[in-house]
């Protein structure tokens, strides 16, 4: 399936397959892990001893930021609806050279081609993927800096089932 959203960017792009969901075991990790911190700054007030309470008060400071982390950064997930799996969102960068190359290959849905191309740790084309962890659903765009962004240079193409996998593979190689 290839859907034509020129305009689009799939950065800001809000997918109708995807859904955002709460990750239960965060949040309930998140919590157990910032009660257990309090529980750790009482103790530390009924030790007798300096190491024990310095140690007491580390345990909590560190528990309290993993606890943080959990609720702030990790509380919310994209899912694929049909599947239930987690969705990943990688951006490849490549050489300005590669832009037509790339631009070809996702527009007349090339899987192959996409091994010839080299990757960069940085670079003024960016092949951004949406892809779900159990490789059944791909979403890709190539995208080029231009002044203070990256704009879309073609369209956003979706694959699903079997297509899905086989570009997801190429890409992760």
């Amino acid at each position: 399936m290839n859907i034509t959203l020129s305009e689009k960017n799939i950065n800001t792009y809000s997918f109708p397959e995807v859904e955002s969901k709460s990750n239960i075991k965060s949040l309930i990790t998140g919590i157990i892990l910032i009660i257990a911190s309090c529980a750790l700054f009482y103790l530390s007030s009924l030790a007798s001893g300096n190491m024990a309470s310095s140690l007491s008060i580390f345990g909590g400071v560190i528990m309290i930021c993993v606890g943080l982390y959990l609720l702030i950064w990790q509380a919310k997930h994209e899912i694929y609806k049909p599947s239930g799996s987690v969705i990943k969102k990688v951006r490849i960068f490549y050489a300005s050279e590669d832009l037509y190359g790339l631009k070809n290959s996702l527009e007349n849905q090339d899987v192959k081609s996409f091994e010839k191309f080299k990757k960069q740790h940085e670079g003024n084309v960016q092949l951004s993927v949406v892809y779900s962890k159990d490789n059944q659903y791909f979403a890709a765009q190539v995208l080029k800096y231009e002044p203070f962004e990256y704009k879309p240079q073609s369209d956003i193409l979706i694959a699903e089932g079997e297509t899905a996998a086989r570009f997801i593979a190429n890409i992760k190689n």
